[in-house]
């Protein structure tokens, strides 16, 4: 299938996110990104399922869990500290983690990736490498086991980004506009379908080719 361009803006505004009902764990990492790079403290009801939640984001000082809602805290956010997460229960999440800790200028190291082991997985952590490179951040991939982002330098877009594996979990991504204001992909055409509601609510726009 031909793949087509795609601008994502950010509004500068929060459309309601910590609200919107998250089907699954790559809608909610999107909502607490957008709320982390709004500085917004809110609060997320959440399924306690959800090995993101469970696993993951207890690990944060900046988010804690009780009776079913996350409330996040983004102004307990430490950058001048090395944030260190062990993603073993969710390893996918180093996508969206290393999107989210690169645009806050979080230095982190994100942990427990030994399961990553096929084809797929790995070639989908050099397309984030090269994605986030695109976007002037630079990362290290340890001996399979270690995601590496550093702060060294600042976010910015200013090349069009391609997701260079099939099914890249591409809405992971879209919370760095927030931070860059402007964001071009380039994906396949039917790919937005499903996930516009959570990007308005988020407070993103998105288009084909403008």
């Amino acid at each position: 299938m031909p793949l087509m361009e795609f601008v994502f803006k950010d509004t500068g505004k929060d459309n309601g996110i910590a609200i919107y009902p998250m089907k699954d764990e790559q809608d909610l990492l999107f909502a607490v990104a957008c709320l982390v790079l709004r500085k917004m403290n809110a609060e997320v009801m959440i399924s306690p399922a959800m090995k993101l939640v469970e696993h993951v984001l207890v690990q944060w000082p900046f988010a804690e869990i009780n009776n079913g809602k996350l409330t996040v805290h983004p102004d307990k956010i430490r950058t001048d500290e090395k944030m260190v997460v062990n993603a073993a229960e969710y390893p996918v999440a180093v996508i969206g983690l290393s999107v989210l800790f690169a645009a806050a200028g979080i230095e982190a190291d994100i942990t427990g990736l030994e399961s990553l082991s096929t084809g797929k997985e790995l070639g989908q952590i050099t397309c984030l490498q090269r994605l986030l490179y695109r976007l002037n951040i630079n990362t290290d991939y340890c001996g399979g086991s270690k995601f590496k982002v550093y702060k060294n330098k600042e976010m910015h877009s200013e090349q069009s980004l391609r997701p260079t594996v099939a099914l890249f979990p591409w809405l992971m991504m879209i919370p760095a506009v927030i931070k860059t204001g402007e964001l071009r992909m380039e994906m396949e055409e039917n790919v937005l379908e499903g996930k516009m509601e959570i990007m308005i609510a988020g407070g993103i726009q998105a288009k084909a080719g403008y």
